[in-house]
């Protein structure tokens, strides 16, 4: 009887990685699908690090939280010890102003790691998993988030370019609030030099950003919670057309075409009778209290020693037609 060797196939067989051992594959796989980008991302926003220690990335994430921990620190016992550094550093020829702008600019390179470090959490989960993330099914969670901050809740939704968007916003506009708050306790004791200058520049600039971004923070909210509500919002860009446009066919073909065409204009007539109601407003709104408002605004601020806000609320002046 003749020995015949028998050759088994097993279809469930992958290629394994250098150095990996075939039979530890699922596992590796199981372990890294478990891994939930949104929860990488708001553990990153909460404590600075901790996404990356989610994702079992020790060295990044002990060196992030340990800067977490210096960065406020120093801010603490900045503020506390405010009189003792500005005379040490008055005396090593460096003025209040100088003193001022650094400490915003280092404020401002906090805020910029602090966002980086989260959105480098959650994309690094994405690519670990190596499948497109469809964000959370809560409806509630979303909306809360984007609450407290512009952006987080479209990175739970799944859609992190629109949550970078806002997360510019958001950073630009957590450091414009505490430079005007700043600005305006602190000017009356600064010196008159270029650095007063920029602070003046970066205070104007503060104050014509934070409008912008209270409406980005309120979009951001409504737009958090029609997309957590309709899962087909959460597809990309493309999908969205294909679905509408597949939606206006089948209208065409049960309905006819009178009411596609209802259905399709409805949104224009709105945007049409809103841009009526602003040119009206335009139109018949006070000009001449409100210029004399802005000139009486402009001699008061001309008279604490500022030059740019002053400058540029006269600019608007004489650009309104009267």
């Amino acid at each position: 009887m003749i020995n015949e060797k028998v050759w088994v196939i097993n279809e469930n067989y992958k290629k394994s990685a250098p150095g990996i051992a075939v039979g530890n594959i699922s596992s590796l796989q199981r372990d890294v699908k478990q891994k939930n980008p949104a929860l990488a991302y708001s553990l990153s926003l909460l404590i600075w690090g901790c996404g990356h220690l989610y994702l079992r990335r020790w060295k990044s994430g002990i060196l992030l939280f340990l800067y977490m921990v210096m960065f406020y620190l120093f801010m603490i016992m900045a503020v506390i010890n405010w009189t003792a550094l500005v005379s040490i550093l008055g005396s090593l020829n460096i003025s209040r102003s100088e003193t001022l702008l650094a400490f915003g600019f280092f404020y401002l390179s906090g805020l910029v790691i602090w966002y980086f470090n989260s959105c480098l959490s959650y994309f690094n989960t994405v690519k670990l998993n190596n499948t497109s993330f469809k964000g959370l099914k809560s409806i509630l969670l979303p909306a809360a988030c984007s609450l407290l901050m512009p952006g987080w809740g479209q990175f739970l939704n799944g859609q992190p370019k629109k949550g970078l968007c806002l997360q510019i916003f958001s950073l630009t506009g957590f450091f414009a609030l505490p430079a005007i708050l700043i600005t305006f306790l602190f000017w009356p004791a600064l010196e008159v030099s270029q650095a007063r200058l920029m602070i003046e520049c970066i205070f104007t600039m503060s104050l014509i950003f934070v409008p912008i971004f209270v409406m980005a923070w309120l979009f951001g909210v409504y737009d958090a919670v029609r997309v957590s509500m309709n899962s087909i919002k959460k597809e990309p860009l493309r999908k969205r057309i294909g679905y509408q446009v597949n939606r206006y066919r089948h209208v065409v073909q049960v309905y006819g075409w009178k009411n596609a065409i209802l259905l399709i204009t409805k949104r224009l007539v709105i945007v049409i009778l809103l841009l009526a109601f602003a040119a009206f407003g335009y139109h018949h709104i006070p000009k001449r209290y409100y210029m004399r408002q802005l000139a009486n605004l402009s001699g008061k601020i001309s008279q604490e020693g500022m030059t740019v806000l002053p400058s540029f609320i006269n600019h608007i002046r004489n650009n309104i037609p009267s």
